[in-house]
């Protein structure tokens, strides 16, 4: 995705590459299913997705207690407990 050091990577730079992987180049994370799986890729999909796939919505105030509850609940749920459940 030609980010040579993420750490120092801007966030106009980390959205093109999610752009890239979410609508402009969607058979990136289609050949990454096919490699590791389905519970896998929906974990890493949903992490990419961000705050929509866990009940955030944009413009939610992410430091309020309730929205870090959703956060947290939905994290758990959509990425934790789906990795947990892969069986190699």
């Amino acid at each position: 995705m030609g980010i040579q050091n993420i750490q120092d990577a801007s966030p106009q730079t980390t959205y093109r590459v999610r752009n890239a992987l979410l609508e402009a180049k969607p058979q990136l994370l289609e050949a990454l299913r096919s490699d590791v799986g389905d519970k896998y890729h929906d974990a890493v999909k949903a992490c990419i997705t961000g705050g929509e796939d866990f009940g955030i919505a944009q413009g939610d105030n992410e430091t309020t207690s309730r929205t870090g509850a959703v956060l947290q609940d939905s994290f758990q749920k959509q990425v934790l407990d789906r990795l947990d459940s892969i069986k190699v």
